[in-house]
């Protein structure tokens, strides 16, 4: 995670990704909101960065927040008793991620 100094505000991003309208992949969460609901989302959360190659959400973790992505990629795995790994999604910018762990 990156220090919050070292890049916009929480504000400048909420601004900027509320008004686009175009930006998002239609299959999204953010793809498919009218803007100002799409605002509301992304007021109500906090802006966290995370640096390639780190686990962002632990398999079987109980945790209570979802992550929406808001630039960049994200995998899905998932690990199984024996210790293979399985590709089981690929998440995009507008996507809801973890929303299942929180439940």
């Amino acid at each position: 995670m990156y220090p919050r100094s070292s890049g916009p505000t929480q504000a400048a991003v909420v601004a900027a990704v509320a008004g686009a309208d175009s930006g998002w992949p239609g299959h999204s969460l953010l793809g498919r909101l009218r803007a100002s609901t799409r605002g509301e989302l992304l007021n109500i959360g906090t802006v966290v960065r995370y640096g390639p190659d780190r686990e962002v959400i632990e398999q079987d973790a109980k945790d209570t927040h979802a992550l929406l992505l808001l630039d960049g990629v994200v995998k899905v795995q998932t690990t199984d008793e024996t210790g293979d790994t399985a590709l089981l999604a690929i998440r995009v910018a507008g996507d809801l991620v973890g929303e299942m762990a929180a439940l």
